[in-house]
């Protein structure tokens, strides 16, 4: 009977110690009497080391002891037969988390006999599970982090199922076309209009979608809820699952109306400048051709006085030579190379005595209403050219109501704000005063009224129009440091706005010139004339000649210097402002001053830039005469510079 004892106990005791669980056994006084090989494996010892000893005592298990002994306590008297419990504890190289079942041994008399506990080794499956809960909460952090971050960004996102049915908007898509996310849930963009781009072209966008294409950017005309066309950018994301099936989109966008507007208004304003550059090259060399031409035939028209025939076609000649002037003129004034006079100017009071001079013109078909603002500012421009813009504009206006109509001229105090410089790129902010003229005539085309300050652009019949006059007046109020802008639609009207910088405290209105009848040339008096053009040059010097002058020329300033420091008598100098080899004419006259202090200086140009212009008041004393010029204005200027003190 021991032998078959024995031999049942060593058969438990293997398939103890082959069983994947620890297995405890403690006596009914809770001390340890027993430990599997799981158990040695898991607690890193041998029975040996600890029997004798209770588990708290041996550091497998950390416990509360008064919560220990009524759980113990509860076993003895069969309360409860058993519990499980899991618990991180700390052995002396490392850290394990163990799950317990305890449970109370019964002898058989139904006594307390010890406590069975069966322990694994969880450590691996708690990290894991730990891991798993910390990824949730990681992804549902994350998920609000992002939403609060889609929520929050300007630019609109929406996203859309494998049907392209819409699944999110967040707030600034909502914003941007005005529908709410919850009225266009699990619709699509033709569901609800918003892209007003070609079908064909949506269809084959939408077809590279499926396949993985996504769009770098792109821009697309859409409609919004209330009606209102914009321009959107988008960056269009597919979404391709693991199984490369399309799942959807994500897309990003931002209105970009405003910055297209700015963009095409940067464009018209290059084109323009461009068009400026190239008009005002031409008025100038067409100048230098016109004093050529009308100096020679102020030339000989003296010697055809018995020949009436003879002069009579002269005079034709020099009044056509003054008529290509004046259009030289209107081209320098859109290219902004005319020279201004600017005054103080009661806006009010122009306005008031230029419609009663138009009153004639315009005819008794058009009704005409002035409004004036009674408080309007002052205003610093060349009066005499803000009456031509005037006229231009009153004239325009009758010509576009063939049957008659209303024309309304107003003036009114408009201080532009930095949001409004912002979107118009030319524009400075500060107080301007605006003059408007408005007509109820048959109005333009966007695309018209895109080109009406393009130099020859008209939409009048041949021969009733050079196109210059809106051309004149664009040059005008941009050299003047203000700004024009243009409304019209097509059966309605036009009204065409200029904007006129208000005068500023300190401004002085301009002194009318006064102009001394020209004498003769006095004994031995001297003009150094430096012009680059060979043939005004000539004709100019053989003027000087009659009328007395003694001429030295020079064709660039490099070589008026070299005369100047020759020593030789020099009363006046009368130079072209615009020449080349590094030295235009008011650089010139400032070296000559330095080298003759006190000389007279007289300015000449088919044009004067704005950058010449403001190097020219740098000499004291000068004067300008622009070209073409009649040679009575030449000796009439330069009799009244040498007569000057």
């Amino acid at each position: 009977l021991a032998a078959q004892e024995h031999e049942v106990r060593e058969r438990l005791e293997t398939i103890l110690n082959r069983m994947p669980l620890g297995c405890i056994l403690c006596d009914a006084s809770l001390k340890l009497t027993y430990m599997n090989a799981t158990a040695e494996r898991i607690f890193g010892c041998r029975i040996e080391d600890v029997k004798g000893l209770s588990p708290l005592e041996t550091g497998f298990v950390v416990a509360d002891p008064v919560a220990a002994e009524a759980r113990h306590e509860s076993l003895r008297r069969g309360t409860i037969s058993g519990y499980t419990v899991a618990q991180t504890v700390t052995l002396k190289d490392r850290t394990i988390t163990c799950e317990w079942t305890n449970t109370a041994l019964k002898g058989s008399d139904g006594s307390f006999g010890g406590i069975l506990a069966m322990v694994q080794d969880v450590t691996e499956r708690s990290r894991a599970e730990e891991e798993i809960v910390r990824a949730q909460a990681l992804e549902q952090a994350t998920g609000r982090r992002l939403e609060m971050i889609l929520n929050r960004m300007p630019l609109g996102c929406i996203v859309t199922d494998s049907e392209l049915r819409y699944t999110y908007w967040n707030p600034s898509a909502e914003q941007i076309l005005g529908h709410r996310f919850a009225d266009v849930n699990g619709l699509r963009a033709v569901d609800i209009g918003t892209n007003l781009d070609d079908p064909a072209v949506v269809a084959a966008r939408q077809a590279r979608y499926r396949i993985g294409d996504a769009d770098e950017l792109i821009t697309t005309s859409n409609l919004t809820k209330d009606g209102r066309r914009i321009k959107c950018e988008w960056y269009t994301t597919p979404m391709i699952g693991t199984d490369g099936a399309f799942q959807g989109v994500i897309a990003l966008f931002q209105d970009a109306t405003e910055r297209s507007h700015a963009e095409e208004a940067l464009r018209q304003a290059q084109k323009m400048e461009a068009l400026g550059q190239l008009t005002g090259g031409v008025a100038h060399d067409f100048n230098n051709l016109l004093t050529v031409i009308m100096a020679n035939i102020e030339l000989v028209e003296p010697s055809c006085g018995d020949r009436p025939d003879e002069a009579e076609s002269l005079q034709a000649a020099l009044s056509a030579a003054i008529r290509a002037g004046e259009l030289t003129r209107q081209l320098l004034a859109f290219s902004r190379r005319q020279t201004l006079e600017p005054r103080i100017v009661q806006i009010n009071d122009l306005v008031r005595e230029m419609m009663r001079l138009l009153s004639r013109t315009i005819g008794e078909s058009v009704e005409t209403v002035v409004e004036t603002s009674p408080d309007a500012w002052l205003v610093r421009v060349d009066p005499t050219q803000l009456e031509s813009a005037l006229a231009n504009l009153v004239v325009n206006a009758r010509d576009a109501m063939s049957g008659g109509g209303r024309v309304v001229i107003e003036t009114a105090n408009a201080p532009l704000d930095e949001a409004y410089a912002a979107q118009h790129a030319e524009v400075t902010a500060g107080d301007y005063v605006v003059l408007s003229v408005s007509d109820t005539g048959s109005g333009m085309s966007p695309e018209v009224a895109a080109r009406v300050f393009e130099p020859f652009f008209t939409t009048k019949e041949v021969g009733k129009g050079t196109g210059l006059g809106l051309s004149m007046v664009f040059g005008f109020v941009k050299q003047s440091g203000g700004h024009i802008k243009v409304y019209s639609e097509l059966g309605i009207g036009t009204a065409i706005r200029l904007y006129l910088p208000r005068a500023i405290d300190g401004d002085a209105a301009a002194e009318p010139a006064t102009v001394e009848t020209p004498a003769p040339a006095r004994a031995g008096e001297t003009i150094l004339l430096v012009e680059d053009d060979d043939a005004v040059r000539e004709t100019v010097m053989r003027h000087f000649l009659r009328f007395g002058y003694q001429v030295l020329d020079a064709r660039n300033g490099s070589v008026a210097l070299a005369i100047l420091d020759r020593g030789d008598r020099v009363d006046l100098l009368f130079t072209d402002m615009v020449m080349p080899g590094g030295m235009n004419g008011a650089e010139l006259a400032i070296r000559a001053r330095e080298r003759r202090p006190g000389l007279k200086v007289l300015f000449t140009s088919g044009y004067t830039a704005p950058a010449l212009a403001s190097q020219m008041l740098q000499v004291d004393s000068a004067a300008i005469l622009s070209k073409p010029y009649r040679i009575a204005d030449l000796a009439r200027e330069v009799r009244t510079l040498l007569d000057r003190a």
